[in-house]
């Protein structure tokens, strides 16, 4: 008798022959597609349109809806920071999707489609001709001393939270239930800790200060570890978590370790 979804995925991780390798589809927003080609896909497939529902407003992540599950049996089905409500947008191509409610693209002179923040500053582009939207903003460009983050708290602590996924931890926790109680898959939780993408993506000065870079990192890894704690105590202990997974902030413990190491260094 072959294995379910999850099994599957366990014994992989356990590094035990499976009756299969795995296979994932959207299991993350690495592992992802973006809205224009799951919208080709779903034509190449015999499918008629879907919700195309792009979690990643970024990188134009589009999350896997089930039809194509059905065809393309992914091993996998992502946990994700979402939105409470969702709105139409058009893709580059002209192809319908959603985007969050609380993304708002609005067409500047030039024909592209940027991003505001509550300032007024344009936080993300997406250029005429482009295909993503690309992040203009770098709060932490003028930091060189680990003394200046501190003005820059709300940054750090929103950028793996953003303003547009308006889901709660109790959110998060009752569909991770759902999910692992109503399906076979494995049930990756996507929570963002972008501990090195973070820092490169808001510019700390990495040539002006090495400790500013280990400040901005130890900092991250604080409130990573924080909210994933918020999160362990919501959740609880429901879903089985097999090894070598852990459930008790291992990435944020790498990225202290990182901040350490370049303490170190400098």
């Amino acid at each position: 008798m072959g294995m379910n979804s999850r099994e599957r995925i366990v014994a992989a991780l356990q590094h035990k022959e499976a009756d299969r390798i795995p296979f994932d589809l959207g299991g993350t927003e690495s592992s992802g597609i973006t809205g224009i080609a799951y919208n080709n896909l779903r034509r190449h497939l015999g499918l008629g349109p879907g919700q195309t529902q792009i979690f990643d407003v970024y990188q134009q992540i589009a999350k896997i809806e089930e039809d194509v599950r059905a065809v393309l049996p992914s091993d996998t089905i992502p946990l994700l920071i979402e939105p409470k409500r969702w709105k139409p947008f058009v893709l580059p191509d002209g192809s319908a999707c959603q985007i969050p409610e609380k993304w708002n693209p609005v067409k500047d002179a030039r024909g592209d489609w940027v991003v505001k923040n509550s300032q007024g500053m344009v936080t993300a582009r997406l250029p005429q001709q482009g295909f993503y939207f690309e992040s203009v903003y770098a709060p932490l460009s003028r930091v060189e001393k680990p003394g200046e983050l501190a003005a820059y708290a709300d940054d750090i602590e929103s950028f793996d939270w953003p303003f547009y996924a308006d889901e709660t931890w109790a959110d998060l926790a009752g569909r991770a239930q759902h999910l692992f109680e109503h399906t076979d898959r494995a049930v990756v939780a996507n929570l963002q800790l972008h501990l090195l993408a973070a820092g490169q993506d808001e510019r700390v000065g990495i040539e002006a200060d090495g400790d500013a870079v280990a400040g901005d990192l130890s900092q991250r890894g604080d409130v990573a570890l924080e909210g994933r704690k918020e999160g362990l105590l919501v959740g609880g202990e429901g879903f089985p978590c097999p090894p070598p997974c852990r459930k008790t902030g291992g990435s944020a413990r790498f990225g202290g370790g990182i901040a350490q190491l370049l303490h170190q260094v400098n």
